[in-house]
Protein backbone atom coordinates (compact mmCIF):
# COMPACT_ATOMS: atom_id res chain seq x y z
CA UNK A 1 0.00 0.00 0.00
CA UNK A 2 1.17 3.50 -1.01
CA UNK A 3 1.82 5.86 1.42
CA UNK A 4 -0.46 9.07 1.25
CA UNK A 5 1.23 12.26 0.02
CA UNK A 6 1.57 14.96 3.06
CA UNK A 7 -1.46 17.24 3.14
CA UNK A 8 -0.28 20.86 2.73
CA UNK A 9 1.46 22.52 5.54
CA UNK A 10 -0.94 24.68 6.13
CA UNK A 11 -3.27 22.37 6.42
CA UNK A 12 -1.35 19.40 8.29
CA UNK A 13 -1.98 20.97 11.82
CA UNK A 14 -5.74 22.18 11.90
CA UNK A 15 -8.53 20.91 10.78
CA UNK A 16 -10.31 21.71 7.38
CA UNK A 17 -13.19 21.15 5.01
CA UNK A 18 -13.64 19.88 1.44
CA UNK A 19 -13.83 23.30 0.16
CA UNK A 20 -10.48 24.27 2.03
CA UNK A 21 -8.83 21.41 0.44
CA UNK A 22 -10.61 21.94 -3.06
CA UNK A 23 -8.86 25.45 -2.66
CA UNK A 24 -5.66 23.75 -1.43
CA UNK A 25 -5.05 22.54 -4.86
CA UNK A 26 -5.80 18.58 -4.08
CA UNK A 27 -8.65 16.47 -5.13
CA UNK A 28 -11.80 15.43 -2.55
CA UNK A 29 -10.09 11.76 -2.39
CA UNK A 30 -7.66 13.13 -0.08
CA UNK A 31 -10.00 13.48 2.71
CA UNK A 32 -10.46 9.53 2.26
CA UNK A 33 -6.91 8.16 2.79
CA UNK A 34 -5.75 6.44 6.08
CA UNK A 35 -3.58 9.28 7.38
CA UNK A 36 -7.10 11.76 7.85
CA UNK A 37 -9.85 11.12 9.67
CA UNK A 38 -13.40 13.18 9.71
CA UNK A 39 -14.72 15.01 12.89
CA UNK A 40 -17.73 16.05 12.57
CA UNK A 41 -19.61 19.20 10.34
CA UNK A 42 -18.00 18.60 7.40
CA UNK A 43 -14.74 18.91 8.76
CA UNK A 44 -10.96 16.56 8.50
CA UNK A 45 -8.19 16.31 10.82
CA UNK A 46 -4.78 14.63 9.76
CA UNK A 47 -4.83 11.57 11.95
CA UNK A 48 -1.39 12.12 14.12
CA UNK A 49 -3.02 15.60 15.05
CA UNK A 50 -6.98 14.28 16.08
CA UNK A 51 -4.92 11.66 18.33
CA UNK A 52 -3.07 13.79 20.49
CA UNK A 53 -6.15 15.83 21.33
CA UNK A 54 -8.54 15.48 23.63
CA UNK A 55 -12.67 16.03 22.53
CA UNK A 56 -12.13 19.64 23.52
CA UNK A 57 -8.96 20.37 21.51
CA UNK A 58 -10.76 18.48 18.50
CA UNK A 59 -13.80 20.44 18.52
CA UNK A 60 -11.92 23.59 18.73
CA UNK A 61 -10.30 22.30 14.97
CA UNK A 62 -13.51 21.93 14.34
CA UNK A 63 -15.11 25.10 14.82
CA UNK A 64 -12.89 27.16 13.22
CA UNK A 65 -12.82 24.87 10.65
CA UNK A 66 -16.60 25.61 9.74
CA UNK A 67 -15.96 29.40 10.62
CA UNK A 68 -13.43 29.82 7.71
CA UNK A 69 -15.61 28.66 5.30
CA UNK A 70 -18.78 31.02 6.75
CA UNK A 71 -18.17 34.54 5.39
CA UNK A 72 -19.59 36.82 7.77
CA UNK A 73 -20.32 34.67 10.32
CA UNK A 74 -18.74 34.27 14.26
CA UNK A 75 -18.82 31.01 16.65
CA UNK A 76 -21.93 32.00 18.89
CA UNK A 77 -23.82 30.00 21.67
CA UNK A 78 -22.12 26.66 23.02
CA UNK A 79 -19.49 26.58 20.78
CA UNK A 80 -18.08 30.20 21.52
CA UNK A 81 -18.17 29.82 25.51
CA UNK A 82 -15.90 26.57 24.64
CA UNK A 83 -13.51 28.02 23.00
CA UNK A 84 -13.13 30.91 25.95
CA UNK A 85 -12.98 28.29 28.50
CA UNK A 86 -16.55 28.78 29.63
CA UNK A 87 -18.08 26.73 32.31
CA UNK A 88 -21.11 24.74 30.92
CA UNK A 89 -23.34 22.14 31.90
CA UNK A 90 -22.17 18.55 30.73
CA UNK A 91 -24.86 17.83 27.99
CA UNK A 92 -23.51 21.46 26.33
CA UNK A 93 -20.18 20.39 26.87
CA UNK A 94 -20.63 17.38 25.07
CA UNK A 95 -22.64 19.53 22.03
CA UNK A 96 -20.98 17.99 19.18
CA UNK A 97 -22.11 20.85 16.44
CA UNK A 98 -20.70 24.10 15.85
CA UNK A 99 -23.07 27.49 16.69
CA UNK A 100 -22.73 29.98 14.05
CA UNK A 101 -24.47 33.74 14.51
CA UNK A 102 -25.45 35.84 11.55
CA UNK A 103 -26.03 39.79 11.28
CA UNK A 104 -30.17 40.28 10.98
CA UNK A 105 -29.65 41.04 7.86
CA UNK A 106 -27.45 38.66 6.15
CA UNK A 107 -29.46 36.71 3.42
CA UNK A 108 -27.60 33.52 3.38
CA UNK A 109 -26.77 31.53 6.08
CA UNK A 110 -24.63 27.65 6.52
CA UNK A 111 -27.04 25.23 5.67
CA UNK A 112 -24.84 21.89 6.85
CA UNK A 113 -25.08 18.76 8.72
CA UNK A 114 -23.55 19.80 12.55
CA UNK A 115 -24.19 23.33 12.25
CA UNK A 116 -26.59 25.37 13.89
CA UNK A 117 -26.69 28.50 12.18
CA UNK A 118 -28.24 31.95 14.22
CA UNK A 119 -29.45 35.64 13.70
CA UNK A 120 -28.56 38.04 16.08
CA UNK A 121 -28.94 41.85 16.02
CA UNK A 122 -25.15 42.29 17.35
CA UNK A 123 -23.71 39.78 15.16
CA UNK A 124 -22.56 41.94 12.65
CA UNK A 125 -21.02 44.65 14.96
CA UNK A 126 -17.37 43.88 16.31
CA UNK A 127 -16.46 40.39 17.75
CA UNK A 128 -12.70 39.24 18.77
CA UNK A 129 -10.60 36.75 17.32
CA UNK A 130 -9.68 33.18 19.48
CA UNK A 131 -7.88 30.40 17.71
CA UNK A 132 -8.23 32.53 14.23
CA UNK A 133 -11.89 32.83 13.84
CA UNK A 134 -14.66 35.30 15.10
CA UNK A 135 -15.60 34.63 17.96
CA UNK A 136 -18.90 36.15 20.05
CA UNK A 137 -17.43 38.85 23.11
CA UNK A 138 -17.95 37.07 26.57
CA UNK A 139 -21.12 39.63 27.03
CA UNK A 140 -22.34 38.52 24.38
CA UNK A 141 -22.35 34.78 25.15
CA UNK A 142 -23.66 35.46 28.31
CA UNK A 143 -26.83 36.67 26.18
CA UNK A 144 -27.01 34.12 23.49
CA UNK A 145 -26.72 31.61 25.85
CA UNK A 146 -29.59 32.70 27.96
CA UNK A 147 -32.56 30.99 26.44
CA UNK A 148 -30.59 27.44 27.10
CA UNK A 149 -29.47 27.70 30.27
CA UNK A 150 -31.55 27.46 33.94
CA UNK A 151 -30.85 30.37 36.46
CA UNK A 152 -28.33 28.71 38.27
CA UNK A 153 -26.29 27.75 35.34
CA UNK A 154 -25.96 31.47 33.94
CA UNK A 155 -25.19 32.50 37.48
CA UNK A 156 -22.31 30.05 37.40
CA UNK A 157 -21.35 31.73 33.67
CA UNK A 158 -21.63 35.34 34.96
CA UNK A 159 -19.38 34.87 38.35
CA UNK A 160 -17.02 33.21 36.05
CA UNK A 161 -17.12 36.14 33.19
CA UNK A 162 -16.61 39.08 36.33
CA UNK A 163 -14.10 37.13 38.26
CA UNK A 164 -10.56 39.05 39.25
CA UNK A 165 -8.11 35.41 37.54
CA UNK A 166 -4.97 34.97 39.37
CA UNK A 167 -2.45 36.84 37.01
CA UNK A 168 0.41 34.19 37.32
CA UNK A 169 -1.75 31.45 36.69
CA UNK A 170 -4.08 32.34 34.40
CA UNK A 171 -1.89 34.94 32.11
CA UNK A 172 -4.72 37.46 32.45
CA UNK A 173 -5.67 40.08 35.19
CA UNK A 174 -8.67 41.46 34.06
CA UNK A 175 -11.87 39.94 34.62
CA UNK A 176 -13.57 38.92 30.96
CA UNK A 177 -15.88 41.90 31.93
CA UNK A 178 -17.14 44.10 34.94
CA UNK A 179 -20.12 43.44 36.15
CA UNK A 180 -21.46 46.95 35.52
CA UNK A 181 -20.61 45.91 31.97
CA UNK A 182 -22.25 43.19 31.64
CA UNK A 183 -25.65 44.37 33.38
CA UNK A 184 -25.71 47.54 31.33
CA UNK A 185 -25.22 45.24 28.29
CA UNK A 186 -28.08 42.79 29.25
CA UNK A 187 -30.59 45.40 29.58
CA UNK A 188 -29.72 47.47 26.45
CA UNK A 189 -30.44 44.27 24.56
CA UNK A 190 -33.57 42.47 23.23
CA UNK A 191 -33.20 38.71 23.12
CA UNK A 192 -34.50 35.51 23.69
CA UNK A 193 -34.12 34.39 27.84
CA UNK A 194 -33.37 37.86 28.88
CA UNK A 195 -35.89 38.24 31.99
CA UNK A 196 -33.80 34.54 33.04
CA UNK A 197 -30.19 36.32 32.19
CA UNK A 198 -31.39 39.49 34.72
CA UNK A 199 -32.53 37.30 37.01
CA UNK A 200 -29.42 35.55 37.14
CA UNK A 201 -27.09 38.60 37.08
CA UNK A 202 -29.18 39.60 40.27
CA UNK A 203 -27.33 36.54 42.13
CA UNK A 204 -24.09 37.11 40.68
CA UNK A 205 -21.30 37.99 42.39
CA UNK A 206 -17.19 38.90 42.21
CA UNK A 207 -15.50 36.22 44.11
CA UNK A 208 -15.96 32.78 43.11
CA UNK A 209 -13.49 30.98 41.68
CA UNK A 210 -14.87 27.87 40.67
CA UNK A 211 -18.80 26.34 38.82
CA UNK A 212 -18.76 24.27 42.40
CA UNK A 213 -18.20 27.59 44.54
CA UNK A 214 -21.01 29.00 43.12
CA UNK A 215 -23.34 26.22 43.04
CA UNK A 216 -22.47 26.12 47.17
CA UNK A 217 -23.39 29.60 47.56
CA UNK A 218 -26.77 29.47 45.65
CA UNK A 219 -27.29 26.08 47.74
CA UNK A 220 -26.86 27.95 50.72
CA UNK A 221 -29.03 31.04 49.95
CA UNK A 222 -31.92 28.88 48.67
CA UNK A 223 -32.12 26.69 52.35
CA UNK A 224 -33.19 30.00 53.95
CA UNK A 225 -29.42 30.51 55.07
CA UNK A 226 -27.56 34.39 55.48
CA UNK A 227 -26.03 34.56 51.98
CA UNK A 228 -21.72 34.28 53.22
CA UNK A 229 -19.03 36.84 51.94
CA UNK A 230 -16.70 35.86 48.99
CA UNK A 231 -12.90 35.81 49.62
CA UNK A 232 -13.07 36.30 53.14
CA UNK A 233 -9.43 37.42 54.25
CA UNK A 234 -8.36 36.56 57.48
CA UNK A 235 -6.99 39.53 58.37
CA UNK A 236 -8.56 42.43 56.29
CA UNK A 237 -5.44 44.62 56.87
CA UNK A 238 -2.78 42.35 55.52
CA UNK A 239 -3.52 42.11 51.46
CA UNK A 240 -1.24 39.30 51.87
CA UNK A 241 -3.73 37.58 54.13
CA UNK A 242 -4.72 33.69 54.31
CA UNK A 243 -8.53 33.87 52.25
CA UNK A 244 -11.64 31.44 52.97
CA UNK A 245 -13.38 31.04 49.81
CA UNK A 246 -16.53 31.92 51.45
CA UNK A 247 -17.34 32.97 55.01
CA UNK A 248 -19.18 34.89 57.79
CA UNK A 249 -16.55 37.29 59.10
CA UNK A 250 -18.46 38.56 62.03
CA UNK A 251 -19.56 34.54 63.19
CA UNK A 252 -15.87 33.76 62.78
CA UNK A 253 -17.19 30.85 59.92
CA UNK A 254 -15.06 30.04 56.86
CA UNK A 255 -16.22 28.18 54.17
CA UNK A 256 -13.67 26.22 51.54
CA UNK A 257 -14.44 24.34 48.40
CA UNK A 258 -11.58 21.40 47.91
CA UNK A 259 -11.43 20.90 44.16
CA UNK A 260 -9.09 17.78 43.12
CA UNK A 261 -5.91 19.62 43.14
CA UNK A 262 -6.64 20.31 47.27
CA UNK A 263 -6.46 16.26 47.49
CA UNK A 264 -2.46 16.20 46.42
CA UNK A 265 -0.24 16.03 48.87
CA UNK A 266 1.17 19.60 48.31
CA UNK A 267 -2.30 20.60 48.28
CA UNK A 268 -3.53 18.97 51.50
CA UNK A 269 0.03 20.10 53.15
CA UNK A 270 -0.88 24.07 52.29
CA UNK A 271 -5.01 23.68 53.22
CA UNK A 272 -3.67 22.44 56.87
CA UNK A 273 -1.54 25.42 57.13
CA UNK A 274 -4.22 27.48 55.99
CA UNK A 275 -6.48 25.62 58.19
CA UNK A 276 -4.35 25.91 61.23
CA UNK A 277 -4.58 29.91 61.25
CA UNK A 278 -7.78 30.24 60.79
CA UNK A 279 -8.22 27.86 63.97
CA UNK A 280 -5.69 29.95 65.94
CA UNK A 281 -7.65 32.81 65.32
CA UNK A 282 -10.76 31.36 67.12
CA UNK A 283 -12.46 30.87 63.21
CA UNK A 284 -14.29 27.58 62.28
CA UNK A 285 -13.58 25.68 59.21
CA UNK A 286 -16.71 23.88 57.20
CA UNK A 287 -15.00 22.42 53.96
CA UNK A 288 -16.84 20.74 51.33
CA UNK A 289 -16.25 18.73 48.15
CA UNK A 290 -17.35 16.87 45.27
CA UNK A 291 -18.95 14.73 47.52
CA UNK A 292 -21.00 17.08 48.65
CA UNK A 293 -21.94 19.00 45.31
CA UNK A 294 -23.22 15.45 43.99
CA UNK A 295 -25.90 15.63 47.04
CA UNK A 296 -26.60 19.18 46.29
CA UNK A 297 -24.77 19.87 49.91
CA UNK A 298 -27.64 18.84 51.81
CA UNK A 299 -25.30 17.75 54.42
CA UNK A 300 -22.69 20.80 54.23
CA UNK A 301 -25.72 23.39 54.87
CA UNK A 302 -27.32 21.19 57.52
CA UNK A 303 -23.50 21.56 59.39
CA UNK A 304 -23.78 24.92 58.55
CA UNK A 305 -27.18 25.87 59.90
CA UNK A 306 -25.59 24.36 63.13
CA UNK A 307 -22.61 26.54 63.21
CA UNK A 308 -24.56 29.41 62.48
CA UNK A 309 -27.25 28.81 64.99
CA UNK A 310 -24.31 28.04 67.41
CA UNK A 311 -22.31 31.04 67.55
CA UNK A 312 -25.11 33.41 65.84
CA UNK A 313 -24.67 35.33 62.61
CA UNK A 314 -23.44 38.76 62.50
Amino acid sequence: MTRPRQLPPHLAARGFTMAQLRSAGESPDRATRRDVVRVGSGVYLARHVAETLDDDGVYRLQAVAVALDAAGARLSHVTAARLWGFPLPGALRRDPRVHLSYGKQTRTVMQRSGVVSHRLSWAGAGAVTRDGALVSRPEEVFAELAALLSVEALVVLGDHLVRVPYGWAEGRAQPHIALPALRDFVASRHFRGKRRALRALAAVRIGSDSAKETRFRLAVVRAGLPEPQLQVPLNPADPRSRKADAGYPGSKIALQYDGSSHFTPEGARRDQRRDNEFAAAGWRVLRVNVEDDREDFRTAISHLGAMLAAGGVE
